[in-house]
């Protein structure tokens, strides 16, 4: 009878743990550009400059607007953390046009061209291609975003293997 009233005990004080725990602070620099995504959020991500974090709200400007988010809401914070190329992107969107212009090219021959001819165009419109788009990709930059989340710490509490008692997992993330 005492272990039963244990086990209740124990089952009642953790169901009422919350289920993550998130630190008070998240270091953001007020007035600096910020990324936030939040739960429950239309539209889930918002960039912008931040104005102000509180313990109970994050408010950051987005072009002539003010966006307030409830702090509990937040699951992600990002910074930035200097400038990305895109020349990989460049490149792969240059051999998928680029093959498709060379099939189209060889197949448009129709009986003037030899045998193995739009294989030879869609290969070389390919190849023209990755390295069009791959110098296009590499003009084209944009900001490299970095996680600055607060680590979480998730508790999970389940029937143990074989039914006999409780299994309690600790899990702690730090991003």
């Amino acid at each position: 009878m005492r272990s039963i009233l244990r086990v209740f005990l124990f089952i009642t004080a953790a169901a009422t743990l919350p289920r993550t725990v998130h630190a008070q602070r998240v270091e953001m620099p007020e007035g600096g550009p910020v990324r936030v995504t939040a739960a429950g959020w239309h539209p889930g991500r918002v960039a912008g400059t931040l104005v102000q974090a509180t313990a109970d709200s994050v408010m950051i400007r987005t072009g002539d607007s003010l966006v307030a988010i409830p702090r509990g809401r937040v699951t992600r914070v990002e910074v930035p953390d200097g400038r990305r190329r895109y020349a990989t992107r460049g490149m792969l969107i240059g051999i998928g046009v680029g093959a498709v212009i060379g099939a189209i090219g060889g197949i448009t021959c129709h009986d003037d061209c030899p045998d193995g001819t739009t294989a030879l165009t869609t290969f070389i419109g390919a190849g023209g291609g990755m390295l069009l788009g791959g110098a296009a990709g590499a003009l084209v930059t944009g900001p490299r975003w970095r996680d600055a989340s607060p680590p979480t710490t998730a508790i999970r509490i389940t029937p143990a293997p074989g039914g006999r008692g409780i299994a309690l997992t600790l899990r702690r993330s730090t991003r």
